[in-house]
């Protein structure tokens, strides 16, 4: 059995994982980190930057209104069976330094 059969066996669906690029959060701005996926299982922001980050499914995220991703590989993971509607979310970020990195990592069901 591999890794993929039990990630399908767990959520009961073929599933792909799709690893975007580096993402450059702006301190200046709200951008959106990712779009609304309905078949979005599971998503995990990693802050690779050397700045905070706050990610947020609003576009009103800020410093004070987010959940925080600390600077140098901190992160955050979300799925169904523990955050029900989260991950199809659209998803913003707002950083808190000049350029901010990320990486996202989605779950897929085919």
């Amino acid at each position: 059995m591999t890794i993929q059969d039990i990630i399908d066996s767990k959520f009961g669906v073929k599933t792909t994982v799709l690893i975007n690029p580096l993402i450059s959060a702006s301190a200046t701005a709200t951008q959106l980190l990712c779009r609304a996926n309905p078949k979005r299982l599971a998503l995990s922001m990693i802050n690779l930057g050397t700045f905070n980050v706050y990610v947020l499914p609003h576009p009103s995220v800020s410093a004070t209104k987010g959940y925080l991703l600390p600077q140098l590989g901190q992160g955050m993971t979300l799925n169904i069976q523990d955050d029900f509607i989260l991950p199809s979310l659209d998803w913003y970020v707002m950083g808190t330094g000049v350029s901010s990195l990320l990486i996202l990592e989605t779950l897929i069901s085919s």
